[in-house]
């Protein structure tokens, strides 16, 4: 194997390994949803997390 090709390997695991969401925060997330409390609040989040971003859309790979 490439020096390249190896990078390239390190990198995408990386990547896919800190782009995970973990099962407990899915769950939780779905969890919240189920009530109209859970519904505002992941909204508010939602709108938060929008407003902070710094790009318009997600960067071609």
């Amino acid at each position: 194997m490439s020096r390249n090709r190896y990078i390239i390997r390190a990198l995408e695991s990386t990547l896919d390994s800190e782009s995970r969401w973990s099962p407990r925060l899915v769950s939780e997330l779905e969890a919240a949803r189920s009530d109209e409390e859970g519904r505002e609040a992941l909204e508010e989040m939602r709108a938060v997390l929008s407003k902070s971003r710094t790009r318009k859309d997600s960067p071609e790979l």
